[in-house]
C-alpha cells in the first residue's frame, strides 16, 4: 500500500490553490475566442466550454495554450483527473512540458500534472512516461523563473509519495541541485520549506527502495543538517527537518554526529529526536 495519504490530501489542497494562481496568471483580456494554428478566430469551440476530449484535441493540434489553462482548472476534480488519464492526456502534457518555452505554459502544465498525480493509475502512466526525468530537467534549467521552479518542487513532492518515483528521483542529479538550493535559500523562504517537504517524502519509505544511492542520501542529510544549524527555522521547517533526520539515521553511515549537531538547533523548538 502506498504511503503518505495525509500528504496526498494536502497536495490536492495545494493543487486547488495553485490552479487558482495559474488562472490569475495566465488569463488574458482577449481570451473570449480560441484561435487556430493560423491565428484565425475559431467560432466553433470556446475554450472555456470545451470538454476534456476537445481540450486534448486542441493541444494535439498545438492550436492554443489556453487549453492548458482550462485543463489546469479541470484537473482539480477527480472526475476530470480520470478522464484526462484515460484519454491519453498525461503523455500529451508531458510531451508539451518537454517542448514548452514560456513560463506561463510551463507553470500551468506543472500544476495540472501535480493535480493528476493523486490517483495511482495516473501516477503509473506518468512514471512510464519518465516524468521524473522531465521535471528534473526543467528544474535544472537555470533560465526558468523561481515560480516555475517552485511548481517543479510541488510536482516532485507529489511524485515522491510513490515508491517507484522516489527510486527514480534518488538516482537523478537533481537531488544534489535541490540540496544546494536548500543551503543557498533563506530560512523564511517558501522555497526552502517546499524542498524540506520534498526531502521528507523522498526519505519516508527508504526500506522499500532497492539500491538507494548513498550519494543522494548524503546530500539530503548534509544540506538538511547545515540548514538546521545556519538558520532560525519556522516550526514547520523544524518538524520536517526532524522527520528527515529520523528517516536517514538508519540508512546513512556515519551520520550520528551530524544528527547530534542538528539536534541542538531543533531542541530550540522543543523537538526531540
Amino acid at each position: 500500500m502506498e504511503r503518505n495519504h495525509v500528504i496526498v490530501v494536502g497536495g490536492a489542497l495545494v493543487g486547488l490553490v495553485c490552479a487558482g494562481v495559474a488562472v490569475a496568471w495566465l488569463s488574458e483580456k482577449d481570451s473570449t475566442t480560441l484561435k487556430n494554428a493560423e491565428g484565425a478566430a475559431d467560432d466553433d469551440v470556446h475554450w472555456e466550454d470545451a470538454n476534456v476530449y476537445e481540450l486534448l484535441a486542441m493541444l494535439r493540434d498545438r492550436s492554443t495554450p489556453k487549453a492548458v489553462l482550462r485543463l489546469c482548472e479541470l484537473a482539480v476534480f477527480k472526475e476530470f483527473q480520470t478522464q484526462i488519464g484515460e484519454m491519453g492526456g498525461i503523455a500529451l502534457l508531458i510531451d508539451l512540458l518537454w517542448t514548452s518555452h514560456d513560463d506561463e505554459t510551463t507553470y500551468a502544465l506543472l500544476i495540472t500534472l501535480s493535480n493528476l498525480t493523486i490517483h495511482s493509475t495516473n501516477q503509473t502512466l506518468m512514471h512510464d512516461a519518465e516524468i521524473e526525468v522531465v521535471v528534473a530537467t526543467v528544474y535544472d534549467d537555470v533560465s526558468i523563473s523561481t515560480t516555475v521552479r517552485s511548481a517543479c518542487i510541488r510536482l516532485l513532492c507529489n511524485l515522491a509519495m510513490w515508491d517507484s518515483s522516489t527510486a527514480t528521483l534518488l538516482e537523478l542529479p537533481v537531488i544534489h541541485t535541490l540540496a544546494t538550493d536548500l543551503l543557498e535559500s533563506t530560512d523564511e523562504s517558501e522555497w526552502s520549506t517546499d524542498i524540506l517537504q520534498l526531502f521528507v517524502n523522498l526519505t519516508g519509505n527508504l526500506s522499500a527502495i532497492k539500491n538507494v544511492q548513498d550519494g543522494a542520501l548524503e546530500s539530503i542529510l548534509e544540506s538538511t543538517t547545515s540548514f538546521c544549524l545556519d538558520n532560525r527555522l519556522t516550526p514547520r521547517q523544524a518538524d520536517n527537518s526532524k522527520l528527515i533526520l529520523q528517516h536517514l539515521s538508519k540508512h546513512v553511515d556515519p551520520c550520528q554526529e551530524m544528527v547530534s549537531q542538528a539536534t541542538s538547533c531543533l531542541d530550540a523548538f522543543s523537538i526531540q529526536l
